[in-house]
């Protein structure tokens, strides 16, 4: 599965506009998610903001080789166009997100239910895994509304412990050493039962922005016409509109031998 996609992936960097699709696809959901997030009550809005990040990255492929390239650029246009409006929902799972930072929308809703590994989220932020695990535990705090700052050193440890372990099978020795880790407070105790329950809700959430086959189709179909006339634009200025591509690839291979 990952070796189709990443050869969906290829053949978009040399200009199909099929396989971009099949990009587009793959993280629709989170970013049309995270526009609906920041302004509930804008379907159009949200999803005219979705077609012109990914017009945007379209116009970029040319210096994104890699996926974890792609996905880099991708969490940094979406904080750069964050709306800003989930706060004020009165849906109290969008207002939960709204109150986070654009980052941390974007790193829960694409690890809490996007279902990316927190390596995948690190690379995509330029950061270690260490310190995103730090910053995922942080978030579910806010997210619950327990305050992490006023915990205890002892506290902290334990909790980074519970996060990091949140969706693993343990072992029954694993399982035994946070029960024993986590009893004498009824905080700590909760913390992993709060932060399922709350995945749950923004899963909820999640199908609640489900686009609709038509609606899909007008996103998809929208941001072909913006690719289009960008090609046109391209070749009008007497450049094909795929052509700054391929002085990157000589580029590469000339410094690599």
């Amino acid at each position: 599965m990952k070796s189709d996609f990443r050869k969906s992936y290829s053949r978009a960097r040399s200009g199909s506009e099929e396989d971009y699709i099949s990009v587009v696809q793959r993280y629709e959901a989170l970013v049309f998610g995270y526009f609906r997030v920041s302004s509930p009550l804008q379907l159009t809005e949200a999803m005219n903001a979705t077609q012109q990040v990914f017009f945007q990255l379209w116009q970029k492929l040319g210096s994104l080789s890699r996926i974890s390239d792609f996905e880099r650029e991708m969490v940094e246009v979406l904080v750069q166009r964050d709306l800003g409006g989930g706060l004020l929902s009165p849906d109290p799972r969008i207002a939960a997100l709204g109150q986070l930072s654009a980052d941390a929308r974007v790193i829960a809703l694409a690890v809490e239910i996007g279902h990316w590994s927190v390596e995948s989220a690190a690379r995509a932020f330029g950061v270690s895994r260490s310190v995103m695990e730090r910053d995922l535990l942080r978030i579910r705090c806010d997210l619950i509304g327990l305050h992490f700052i006023n915990l205890t050193e002892d506290e902290k440890r334990v909790l980074r412990e519970v996060s990091t372990h949140l969706c693993c099978d343990l072992s029954k020795k694993q399982r035994k050493k946070m029960a024993e880790a986590t009893c004498r407070s009824p905080e700590l105790r909760d913390f992993k039962a709060r932060c399922l329950e709350k995945r749950c809700e923004m899963v909820e959430l999640w199908l609640d922005f489900r686009l609709t086959p038509e609606e899909q189709a007008w996103l998809f179909e929208g941001i072909l016409d913006l690719v289009r006339r960008d090609r046109e634009k391209q070749a009008e200025l007497g450049t094909s509109g795929i052509r700054w591509m391929f002085p990157l690839r000589r580029a590469k291979k000339q410094t690599v031998s």
